[in-house]
């Protein structure tokens, strides 16, 4: 776990024993949105470290469930509602391997994945967009009717047409930046409420 000197969204979470500050970026999402609520089940992908995971679990509560999933190990959260795997959320394989588990379809498909930087603005902005519009790929195959997708972008020139996208598939579409997000990051979330196919 590293969290920022100063940084008093790293120390609150150090206090309250979450993995890292972007739990706080999730509680901002959810009091303007209420999407997660008792007893969903919720997807989400890139979760290594895990703060995620540990909010959305409180959320859901015991009669709720939470997959995550991530590229990196995530170490154990020793949380009941909470199911982690090593897994590329990209690959072929990763939807049958949720519906073999049973654990199709999902009220939520959450992401505060980013794409390794490359400290190049334009080459990272579309990395991102490249993750976004996977993770959209995913969701708009595991949700449920009405469902909601929250996925975070480093917003530029391609954020129109991932929102345009979005909008195909869900009735509200809208952005976000929480007030826990970094003052001079570019990073915004893609909020998409009312998913039909």
């Amino acid at each position: 776990m590293s969290y920022k000197i100063h940084d008093k969204f790293a120390v609150k979470a150090k206090e309250k024993g979450y993995r890292a500050r972007s739990v706080f970026k999730l509680v901002d999402l959810q009091k303007k949105f209420g999407m997660l609520k008792p007893g969903q089940k919720v997807l989400d992908l890139g979760s290594a470290p895990g703060s995620w995971l540990q909010g959305a679990s409180e959320l859901v509560g015991q009669k709720g469930f939470v997959v995550g999933v991530d590229l990196s190990d995530i170490e154990d959260l020793d949380l009941p509602n909470v199911r982690t795997f090593q897994m590329d959320i990209l690959c072929e394989e990763f939807i049958p391997f949720l519906k073999e588990r049973g654990f199709v379809p999902f009220e939520v498909v959450l992401s505060d994945a980013a794409p390794l930087t490359t400290g190049m603005k334009a080459r990272d902005q579309g990395l991102s967009h490249e993750l976004a519009s996977g993770v959209l790929r995913v969701a708009v195959q595991v949700l449920k009717a009405n469902g909601s997708l929250v996925v975070k972008i480093f917003e530029g020139n391609e954020t129109p047409s991932l929102l345009k996208e979005a909008k195909k598939h869900f009735s509200k579409v809208q952005t976000f930046k929480p007030v826990a997000s970094q003052k001079e990051s570019k990073e915004i979330f893609l909020v998409a409420r009312n998913f039909h196919n």
